[in-house]
C-alpha cells in the first residue's frame, strides 16, 4: 500500500534480545521479494545472529541476500567496534569513494582491527561453527533430557539458545510467558553464586563458546538442572 514510499525495511532476522525468536524461511524470503519489488533496501539487523549463526549469520541460514547487514562486537573479537556493510554500488557511495560523508573519531582503532582480522581469520577455519553448533547442541540436549518438557522449552541455533519457563516455544514477543521471565530472573543470582553466568534477564538469550569445555558444560547443565528444579518445585 506504502511501497513507492518505503525507503527500507530493518529487521533483525532472528530477534534475539526479546527471546529467540526463529522465523519462517518463507517469511524471510517474501520480504526480501516485497522490498526488491518496491525498490526499498532490506537492512538486516545482524548485531547477534552475525557470526555466532554461521560465517554469513542469519543471511546465510534463511538464504536472503540483504542490501546492508550491521554487526556487533563480535567482528571485533569482542572489542568495542560496530560495522555495516553491503551492496557495492550502495557502499560506493560513502566517502571516500563517494558523496555520502561518513567518519568516526574512533573509526579504524588499530588494536581493535587487528583483534577483529584475527576472528575473522579463525572464524573461516571450517570445522569452527561445525564444532561450535555440536558443543551447543550436546549441552542443550542434555538440559532438555532432564527438564519436563510441559514446564521448560529451550530454543537453539549454532551457539545461541535461550531457556524459557513455558511449554511451547513462542514465535513472537506478545507469547512469552511473563511469569516465566520472573522465575528465571530470580534463578540468576543463585546460578552466579554457583559460578555459573547467565543473562540477568529472561528475555535475554545465552550463547557457547569454543572456549567452554564439555567438563565445564557438564557441570553448567548439573547446576542448571538443580536451579530449575527448584524454581519448579517453588511452584511455578
Amino acid at each position: 500500500e506504502h511501497g513507492d514510499r518505503l525507503a527500507a525495511v530493518v529487521i533483525e532476522g532472528i530477534p534475539a534480545n526479546n527471546g529467540l525468536l526463529i522465523q519462517r524461511p518463507e517469511y524471510m524470503q517474501l520480504l526480501r521479494n516485497l522490498t526488491e519489488k518496491h525498490g526499498a533496501l532490506m537492512i538486516l539487523d545482524e548485531v547477534i545472529t552475525g557470526f555466532r549463526v554461521g560465517l554469513g549469520g542469519a543471511a546465510e541460514y534463511y538464504k536472503v541476500r540483504p542490501d546492508l547487514l550491521t554487526y556487533g562486537k563480535i567482528i571485533g573479537g569482542g572489542m568495542p567496534v560496530g560495522a555495516f556493510g553491503g551492496r557495492a554500488e550502495i557502499m560506493n557511495r560513502l566517502s571516500p569513494l563517494g558523496p555520502v560523508y561518513q567518519a568516526g573519531t574512533l573509526s579504524g582503532n588499530p588494536v581493535t582491527m587487528a583483534a577483529g582480522l584475527t576472528t575473522l581469520r579463525k572464524l573461516e577455519n571450517g570445522s569452527f561453527h561445525n564444532t561450535l553448533e555440536a558443543r551447543t547442541r550436546r549441552f542443550v540436549e542434555a538440559l532438555r533430557a532432564q527438564l519436563p518438557e510441559d514446564a521448560i522449552s529451550i530454543a537453539q541455533i549454532n551457539s545461541i539458545f535461550w531457556i524459557t519457563f513455558q511449554e511451547h516455544l513462542p514465535r513472537a514477543a506478545h507469547q512469552i510467558d511473563t511469569g516465566g521471565v520472573s522465575h528465571f530472573n530470580k534463578m540468576h543470582e543463585s546460578i552466579l553464586d554457583r559460578s555459573i553466568y547467565l543473562p540477568p534477564s529472561g528475555y535475554e538469550v545465552c550463547f557457547l563458546s569454543v572456549a567452554h569445555t564439555d567438563d565445564m558444560l557438564d557441570e553448567a547443565v548439573t547446576v542448571l538442572v538443580d536451579e530449575i528444579r527448584q524454581q519448579l518445585k517453588a511452584g511455578i
